[in-house]
């Protein structure tokens, strides 16, 4: 599970809660990143913030689903600069290829989402990377928080593992005791340091 299901069910208003299952773990975190199309005006963060306030819904942002992490930190970054989720231009999609199709024809004017969606698009110089929404620079990723940039908000994605419903005490400390050995494995820590965004807890 992650951000997306604790969002999701809140904004599709389904009859089941993710308090009807038992938590095991939250194993990481990512943060998320903004870009627009290499070939876009906004070269800083302060230019599309800049744009952002002068247009509001005439600029339209691209990002995951609505109650998902990609929408809350638009939220929060419209928020940051003093305007609201009404200023808001939300484009919904499935995922970050969608959101970067989006912004090469021209729908939307920037995208937020996960580093990894859009890593390889800023190697190859078709996406340009505008900022960061974690606390301090994340080393790996060549761009600065949003914090350093005037936006005064942080956010972050995560992952965890959840179990069924009547999962037992003794069955959710036996999962609990597996994930401390993958969470403390070479292989594990590895993965984590060749995905610069993200983190362990």
């Amino acid at each position: 599970m992650g951000f997306a299901l604790v969002g999701g069910v809140q904004s599709t208003k389904v009859s089941f809660k993710n308090s009807d299952t038992v938590a095991a773990a939250r194993l990481m975190g990512e943060y998320e990143v903004v870009v627009v199309p290499a070939n876009s005006p906004y070269k800083t963060l302060a230019d599309l913030v800049k744009d952002i306030k002068a247009k509001k819904t005439a600029l339209p942002i691209a990002g995951g689903n609505l109650g998902g992490i990609d929408h809350y930190t638009a939220v929060q970054m419209y928020e940051a600069i003093g305007l609201s989720i009404k200023d808001l231009n939300y484009i919904v999609y499935s995922g970050g290829a969608q959101v970067t199709t989006a912004l090469l024809n021209g729908t939307a004017k920037a995208g937020i989402s996960g580093w990894g969606e859009f890593q390889s698009q800023v190697a190859a110089g078709t996406l340009r990377l505008l900022g960061i929404s974690s606390a301090k620079k994340v080393t790996g990723i060549p761009t600065s928080t949003f914090k350093e940039q005037g936006v005064d908000m942080v956010s972050m994605n995560w992952r965890g593992l959840m179990l069924p419903k009547g999962t037992s005490q003794a069955d959710r400390n036996l999962v609990i005791r597996a994930l401390d050995v993958v969470t403390h494995s070479k292989s594990f820590n590895d993965y984590l340091v060749a995905n610069a965004a993200f983190s362990n807890f």
